[in-house]
């Protein structure tokens, strides 16, 4: 369903006033899913490297619905699926 980094990809993080190389409760994210970037926000920690957040666009595309995947849907998703975070 979500795209994972390769081994030689790192997550791109900005925003804040300090940038934190970490993924903390309420921050956004980005994940892919075939080439589209699938926006997430709300972000809660379920575990180690696990994750919980709400569907919020599709980009570039901006659909509403992608591959099984649809705004507003809640997801669980773990660190290897993360490729941008955006500070709460």
């Amino acid at each position: 369903m979500f795209a994972e980094r390769g081994p030689n990809e790192s997550v791109f993080y900005s925003g804040g006033n300090i940038i934190r190389h970490t993924v903390v409760e309420g921050d956004d994210l980005t994940l892919r899913s075939g080439d589209q970037d699938v926006l997430v926000r709300n972000v809660s920690i379920l575990g180690p490297d696990h994750y919980r957040g709400t569907i919020y666009g599709f980009e570039p595309s901006r659909v509403t619905e992608l591959n099984g995947l649809e705004l507003d849907q809640e997801i669980e998703f773990y660190d290897k699926n993360i490729f941008a975070v955006r500070g709460a």
